[in-house]
């Protein structure tokens, strides 16, 4: 019955927004993201296209945040898991306002309440960002809840040459960190006690238990 239901609302929320183009109310950035991040899209073209547009229209902005807080919790992730991770990694690179690169511009050390920076200066709304760093430049991903099996599938890219992160878990830490020098990254991961992991890098799978472990990798062959 809520499959059933789920799937009228998404039927709904489409028939609404969504016109014969592709375009979610008439190319609302927010309403793009919002759709591919929540899954009311599940048709793999329709998804890219929306993903596609989705990209444009960021690019058209010159990559600034033009979101507010709902925005922000979907659009990195959006992009980052429809292909287009580079888009949002230039986002994040971004000085210009409305950006997170425009707050560390002006001083920022802490999150705010609003892009004008006119509100709370220690504020969680637009927060996610730390969260999507986890999972995508570290790469850290649950599985089984609790992170008892985990991914740790971290993307590479020409401009950040260092990440060093950890997650506290039930079962102990994961650490994951690396540094890039040209195309080979020094990759170091720490596994938990009473856990699996499966980490994926560009050209291979492998599926490791608890230790720690160091690993060179050639962007170029993948291995």
């Amino acid at each position: 019955m809520l499959l059933g239901l789920c799937e009228e609302i998404r039927e709904a929320i489409k028939k609404t927004y969504i016109d014969e183009n592709g375009y979610v109310d008439k190319g609302n950035i927010t309403a793009h993201a919002m759709v591919l991040f929540y899954g009311v899209i599940s048709d793999e073209k329709e998804r890219a296209l929306c993903a596609k547009i989705l990209n444009e229209l960021v690019i058209e902005s010159d990559y600034k945040m033009m979101v507010g807080i709902l925005g922000a919790k979907c659009i990195l992730n959006a992009l980052s898991d429809n292909g287009y991770f580079e888009t949002a990694i230039k986002m994040l690179e971004n000085t210009e306002y409305p950006s997170y690169g425009y707050w560390i511009k002006n001083g920022a050390t802490t999150m705010h309440e609003d892009w004008e920076n006119s509100f709370s200066l220690n504020h969680h709304m637009f927060s996610d960002v730390l969260a999507w760093m986890y999972k995508n430049l570290a790469g850290i991903r649950p599985i089984l809840p609790g992170f008892k099996r985990f991914k740790v599938e971290p993307k590479f890219t020409q401009s950040v040459k260092r990440v060093s992160s950890s997650y506290e878990t039930t079962y102990g830490k994961i650490a994951v960190s690396y540094e890039r020098e040209g195309e080979a990254v020094k990759l170091s991961l720490e596994v938990p006690k009473d856990t699996t992991c499966l980490l994926v890098l560009p050209s291979q799978s492998l599926e490791l238990s608890m230790g720690k472990y160091e690993k060179t990798i050639n962007l170029n062959t993948g291995y």
